[in-house]
């Protein structure tokens, strides 16, 4: 009955995606990200004191302007951060910390970093964490990444975790600068 019932949630999900996608072109505008963050942070304050997980938020001093559409945005930040909290759910509480960094690179594009202490990822995890239906989590879709790389995409940037990080994982978003960007 558990196949079921994921089979029909997994088709619903997909039939949403259709949807958003067929609805046209998405309307895309300037916008700082270090605010997109800072809101979707405000967001999920409370899961992350329900779920005892402490946040550090580094981000650059300055604005960092990209050219995209901020739903989308916040929907990538919020799923990365829901993962980093689960990746340390078995974790005493006061090993739980996520940290966030942003910073503007020298070609001019804005990174985003979200890393977890959790246990990381194995390397054969790490080839198949973006492929649909792949999941590491018990009962996960494997959805949320593949749809937040997809995003990613979209905005012409990408999205890949860190193979360097051993102590956690860290997720890296890689945007284009406003001038950069996808236009309508």
């Amino acid at each position: 009955m558990d196949i079921v019932d994921d089979d029909l949630r997994a088709s619903g999900i997909i039939a949403q995606l259709r949807r958003m996608m067929v609805r046209g072109p998405t309307e895309f505008e300037d916008l700082d990200l270090n605010e997109a963050v800072r809101y979707t942070t405000r967001l999920i304050h409370s899961e992350l004191v329900a779920r005892h997980t402490a946040l550090d938020l580094r981000l650059g001093p300055q604005k960092l302007m990209v050219r995209g559409n901020e739903p989308q945005l916040q929907q990538i930040v919020l799923n990365l951060l829901l993962n980093a909290v689960e990746a340390m759910g078995d974790l005493p509480p006061d090993r739980r910390r996520i940290l966030i960094e942003t910073e503007l690179g020298d070609d001019g594009s804005a990174r985003l970093g979200i890393r977890d202490f959790g246990h990381g990822l194995k390397d054969e995890e790490l080839a198949k964490v973006f492929h649909p239906f792949h999941s590491t989590k018990p009962g996960g879709l494997g959805l949320g990444l593949s749809i937040c790389r997809m995003i990613a995409e979209a905005h012409g940037g990408r999205l890949a975790f860190d193979p360097g990080v051993r102590d956690g994982a860290r997720i890296v978003l890689t945007l284009p600068g406003p001038s950069g960007g996808p236009r309508p």
